[in-house]
């Protein structure tokens, strides 16, 4: 039932005002500069570093 009320409503949108957007560009590995932690004490995680070969 929504996946039919979803198409309905995309019906309604003029094809100018439609934005496609595919994930291939998309880096996935990203990390987030950010994060969260308890009040008081320091947020820690793991940052990965890719380098390809012949860009440094």
């Amino acid at each position: 039932m929504l996946r039919n009320e979803f198409i309905e409503k995309v019906k309604q949108i003029s094809k100018e005002n439609l934005v496609f957007i595919d994930e291939s560009g998309i880096e996935d590995n990203a990390c987030r500069e950010y994060g969260w932690s308890i009040k008081g004490t320091r947020c820690y995680g793991i940052k990965l570093i890719n380098i390809n070969p012949g860009s440094v």
